[in-house]
């Protein structure tokens, strides 16, 4: 995984909203291979898909399956909260808990390289 890393956020819209199963299976495994071969992390979405109160327990469940079809071709992942308001920053925790249970080692979980901001100088 060397160079820069592109992070891709799938995100339910149209059909998708009521059951990720719109997505054929293998749309999902070609996702997971493209990710592989151009080093691009997709990102399991907290806000948007998983703790998102329009959705039910049987959507996230088949968000889930399908980020294991993902990441059964090797892909990487990247962690969002989408939070749009601070309150929300919790919900990253949930993301946190699909990738232990697709079993995501820290290999497969994208992180920032570089320097943190900096102090402004006055």
């Amino acid at each position: 995984w060397a160079g820069p890393m592109r992070v891709m956020n799938v995100r339910s819209t149209g059909l998708w909203n009521t059951s990720m199963k719109a997505v054929p299976t293998s749309y999902a495994r070609e996702l997971g291979q493209a990710a592989k071969e151009t080093g691009t992390a997709v990102e399991i979405n907290a806000c948007a898909n998983l703790t998102n109160p329009e959705y039910g327990e049987r959507y996230v469940e088949e968000y889930v399956e399908y980020l294991a079809e993902v990441a059964s071709e090797g892909a990487m992942f990247s962690m969002g909260s989408d939070a749009h308001d601070i309150g929300r920053l919790r919900d990253v925790r949930s993301v946190w808990d699909v990738a232990a249970r697709l079993g995501l080692g820290p290999d497969r979980i994208w992180r920032p390289t570089g320097t943190p901001f900096r102090k402004a100088v006055r």
